[in-house]
């Protein structure tokens, strides 16, 4: 996947955290720092024109976990995160780097596709 100094005009990133390394078939996990992995996708014109899952270095850490996930988000040009809730920390952080988070209502729906390609009619996530 490019880097984010390389993303095609008229794309955006949009990052889900996963509960395991099954693309677009995996669960949302409920925790942005916890989750073993991220499902990154290209979403341009409303529909997913590129994807990879990728580990969470936040994952492994004993704290402070969100912080690092969104660290590595923000390396990977992510503009939009799909989420379950966010903590205090990675929402200010997200906030602060002009990342729009939305909210999933049913994290187990496996319904990844369609959040990432409809993420604008998702509720914003705007306070923790």
């Amino acid at each position: 996947m490019p880097n984010k100094r390389s993303l095609k005009k008229g794309r955006v990133r949009v990052a889900v955290p996963l509960e395991a390394d099954e693309g677009l078939d995996s669960s949302i996990s409920s925790h942005i720092g916890m989750c073993p992995y991220f499902l990154i996708a290209d979403v341009e014109n409303n529909k997913i024109v590129k994807w990879e899952t990728k580990k969470n270095p936040g994952a492994e850490l004993d704290r402070r976990m969100g912080l690092e996930a969104v660290r590595f988000l923000v390396d990977e040009g992510v503009k939009v995160v799909i989420a379950v809730t966010l903590g205090e920390g990675p929402f200010w952080m997200l906030g602060g780097k002009s990342i729009k988070a939305y909210r999933v209502l049913d994290e187990k729906a496996k319904k990844i596709a369609w959040y990432v390609e409809n993420y604008k009619k998702l509720e914003e996530i705007k306070e923790v």
